[in-house]
């Protein structure tokens, strides 16, 4: 599989939908990815891009192709992602998200466990994905809403003297 290069960054895989990332790359980053931690259960969310849940389709057919478990926890903010496979303990976490980015770009923040991809290791996806020898699997996929024990969680942690009138998750961008 051709798959330009200059998507591989330090801290993530990212690039402009359409042109360097589609289904095909997004299918290919979930086989790489399960091979990669050698399979167990990922948390997969993403962002409300009008790519992004093509991407996700195509991502989870990669994952559990290669035998990884899905938990899907849907359209959400990059840190109850992070709050997920923490508190739920997995084996790791993509995000699909643009993040700052103009709208036409897309791309993955990848977690093995509680630790962020970044540098060698996403390079390491890059050259499964160029070698093209996936693990085999059968996974099976599930849905979760973490949205309100992400909430739960938050308003454990603070302490607000007078009832709230708006709340700002200013996490990750």
């Amino acid at each position: 599989m051709k798959i330009n290069n200059a998507i591989f960054r330090a801290y993530d895989i990212r690039g402009i939908y359409g042109k360097d990332l589609n289904e095909d790359v997004a299918e290919a980053i979930g086989k790489a990815f399960a091979t990669y931690i050698n399979g167990g259960e990922v948390v997969v969310g993403y962002d409300c891009r009008l790519s992004s849940e093509s991407l996700r389709d195509a991502l989870v057919r990669g994952l559990t192709s290669a035998g990884c478990d899905v938990l899907d926890i849907g359209m959400v903010p990059t840190p109850v992602l992070y709050f997920t496979i923490f508190h739920y303990k997995k084996d790791g976490g993509i995000m699909i998200t643009g993040s700052h980015n103009p709208p036409e770009y897309n791309g993955f923040k990848l977690c093995k466990g509680t630790h962020t991809l970044y540098g060698e290791e996403i390079q390491e996806l890059k050259r499964l994905i160029e070698h093209g020898k996936f693990s085999k699997g059968h996974g099976n996929v599930r849905k979760i809403n973490v949205i309100q024990e992400y909430i739960d969680y938050v308003k454990s942690k603070v302490s607000i003297k007078r009832p709230m009138k708006i709340v700002i998750d200013s996490g990750n961008g």
